[in-house]
């Protein structure tokens, strides 16, 4: 059985840039396309407008430390 790993899950926010950048980064690995998901990625005032959008929601769960 896996361990259970203490994590919380959080809606991203403008501030949440970097973190929706490392995440892209993850999508890149987790499907094997890390040049669609890493070369490219959008600007940090476009992923700020992004996130703070009411038609777009991203989130994330985070692991305790």
């Amino acid at each position: 059985m896996p361990a259970v790993v203490p994590c919380s899950i959080g809606i991203l926010g403008p501030n949440d840039a970097g973190l929706m950048r490392a995440m892209l980064t993850l999508f890149g690995e987790a499907f094997r396309e890390p040049h669609t998901y890493g070369s490219s990625q959008p600007s940090k005032a476009y992923l700020e407008r992004l996130l703070g959008s009411d038609t777009f929601i991203a989130l994330a769960a985070l692991k305790r430390r």
